[in-house]
């Protein structure tokens, strides 16, 4: 799927079905800087989905997460009959799992994100980050390096909508119950639907990512850029300026 005839010799974008195909290859891949992915998702049901409540299974997390070079996440915070409010759960999808962590039973060790967050090699992917990058400094002294807010390349795009919702219908075909938007997050067990709703929120996130970005560079091609991707770095730049608050 190359991007135009035009720019055939300078640029491809390919769609593949995994990260192992994408990795395959890129190994027999010559010019690898203007060679772009974009993996397709896995639905949920063939994903594999783990809830995280435990330092050994935390400990763990963080190795397993470590071996990726791209995660989307997402906070679901509580704030009613509260001052400050309180982050409740930490949503980390990759291209091959789903995690829940439990944000409260797991408070005391998860600044060891940092291990993850601050690491310059792995691109983290947030939906308007701007509260959340807060919550993960004040609640956890957890910062972000290196991140790529989805909500930001909406507004570049001029889309109609800056919403999730809206990118997930777009671009997922999903519909996503935004009853859950304001549930009470401390609860404990989560109900099936509050994990279904946290879980999207990151599941798709990855493959937004891709297309937002194609979308952003094919944006710079038009405006007579060539190989600047002046739109898709606007938008790193913007989403670095969110993680230093």
């Amino acid at each position: 799927d190359d991007m135009n005839d035009d720019n055939d010799d300078i640029i491809k974008f390919k769609e593949v079905n995994s990260l192992e195909e994408k990795n395959k290859e890129l190994k027999n891949l010559k010019n690898k800087d203007f060679s772009f992915y974009i993996i397709s998702f896995k639905p949920e049901k063939e994903t594999k989905l783990c809830f995280i409540d435990t330092k050994e299974q935390f400990d763990e997390f963080i190795i397993e997460i470590s071996k990726y070079d791209e995660i989307a996440v997402d906070l679901e915070h509580h704030s009613k009959e509260s001052y400050l409010g309180i982050t409740c759960l930490i949503q980390i999808s990759t291209r091959d799992a789903d995690y829940i962590l439990d944000a409260i039973k797991l408070h005391q060790y998860l600044n060891k994100l940092n291990l993850i967050f601050t690491d310059p090699k792995i691109l983290k992917v947030f939906h308007g980050a701007d509260y959340d990058i807060m919550w993960l400094q004040r609640d956890f002294g957890v910062y972000v390096v290196n991140m790529f807010d989805t909500g930001r390349a909406s507004r570049i795009l001029s889309y109609e909508s800056f919403a999730l919702k809206y990118l997930l219908l777009k671009f997922c075909d999903f519909e996503t119950d935004k009853s859950y938007q304001l549930a009470d997050w401390r609860v404990r067990p989560l109900t099936e639907g509050m994990i279904k709703y946290a879980r999207s929120d990151t599941h798709f996130l990855l493959y937004i990512y891709d297309n937002l970005k194609k979308e952003l560079i094919s944006k710079s091609f038009e405006n007579g850029d060539s190989g600047i991707f002046l739109f898709y770095k606007m938008c790193l730049k913007q989403s670095s300026e969110i993680c230093l608050q």
